[in-house]
């Protein structure tokens, strides 16, 4: 008798657990109250928060600033170019996949074949690739020797397709 009732038990359990992580469709349509989602968000923050702070203070090792103190103005340097190539990127990205988002909706059958060719070639590609290749391959083709440009112009194509 007692081994029915130990499985029953272990039946209820593996009940409960399924009912955690696997859920029905019905269950799935339904929302959780906000302030469950608010806990969660906090809980998984915290959680993050404190693996974070035990990963750091774990840390023994001995930082030598000085020696990096000297190249603090090609950090900087280096960060606002990064900023930079970054914002020009993304306005010139934003209007490249504007284009293309109208162009695929377009009624002229061309039109829409050339954006869904550029789009999967440049989805479907590397960036390192489309990058090396812009550079070695068009940019000397056409005499271009701007490093900045040839970045910010192969990162916006790059970008569009997937706006």
């Amino acid at each position: 008798m007692a081994r029915v009732e130990t499985t029953s038990s272990a039946v209820g359990f593996w009940r409960s657990v399924r009912r955690c992580f696997w859920q029905s469709a019905e269950e799935r349509q339904t929302r959780p109250a906000w302030w469950v989602v608010a806990i969660n968000w906090v809980l998984a923050f915290l959680l993050l928060s404190l693996v974070a702070w035990y990963a750091f203070a774990s840390l023994r090792y001995n930082w030598n600033w000085d020696a990096v103190s000297g190249y603090a103005n090609f950090f900087w340097r280096g960060w606002f170019t990064t900023i930079l190539v970054s914002a020009m990127a993304l306005v010139l990205s934003t209007l490249i996949g504007v284009t293309a988002a109208l162009l695929r909706r377009s009624g002229f059958f061309v039109l829409r074949a050339l954006s869904r060719i550029y789009v999967e070639t440049i989805r479907g590609t590397p960036l390192l690739v489309q990058i090396s290749f812009a550079f070695y391959v068009i940019a000397s083709a056409i005499h271009l020797e701007n490093r900045l440009v040839v970045g910010v112009a192969t990162l916006a194509i790059f970008s569009g397709a997937f706006i």
